[in-house]
């Protein structure tokens, strides 16, 4: 065997070991990206489970006899009257809620519902129920005025009955992306729009 043919087996092996390395380092850099979603998802479902049994919770509580019901919905942002369980408050009984995005945290705040919920402000609470929130995007579905055809809306607010369905669509800053529909419940009291 020659110096050539030596110094060229030894050049071969060298690219062969740079190309290993390089295949290690991606594998290496995917499966780190992988744990990091599998994280994020892992820390997201509780409170997706939690926000989805919260809007399926909703009461169509009327802000005044005969009026509107308490359910203000936005593209960016969600008002409710449901029961709030998941240890936020001991109050217990119905609760005024409000779902947004603060500052990258999806936040849950709350105030206890009463014949004079809007009119006399009560004793509040607010708890982060998910960070890490890049864009949350609420839609709500549902047939109003009556007579006409059922439709997926940027806002529900001001309606006399709630929502069949209301779509959650939320994107993570870590790059994930997870969405709900959720059905409202049918009360059997002619406030509901399921049909």
């Amino acid at each position: 065997m020659t110096l050539i043919e030596v110094l060229v087996g030894l050049a071969v092996f060298g690219l062969l070991l740079a190309a290993l390395a390089a295949m290690l380092h991606v594998t290496y850099g995917i499966s780190i990206a992988r744990m990091r979603a599998s994280d994020a998802q892992a820390e997201a479902t509780p409170a997706l489970d939690f926000l989805e049994a919260l809007i399926g919770d909703a009461r169509p509580a009327e802000a005044v006899p005969g009026g509107a019901v308490l359910f203000a919905g936005a593209p960016d942002r969600l008002a409710l009257v449901a029961p709030l369980g998941g240890g936020f408050t001991d109050a217990g009984g119905l609760q005024l809620i409000h779902l947004g995005l603060q500052g990258g945290v999806l936040r849950l705040a709350w105030s206890p519902y009463g014949d004079d919920a809007l009119a006399v402000p009560r004793a509040a609470g607010g708890a982060a129920l998910l960070p890490g929130v890049a864009k949350i995007r609420f839609r709500y579905f549902g047939r109003w005025p009556a007579g006409r055809a059922a439709a997926w809306r940027d806002s529900w607010d001001g309606i006399p009955i709630l929502p069949s369905l209301v779509d959650v669509d939320l994107s993570e800053a870590s790059g994930g992306h997870s969405e709900l529909i959720v059905a409202l419940p049918v009360t059997g009291i002619g406030r509901s729009n399921a049909r």
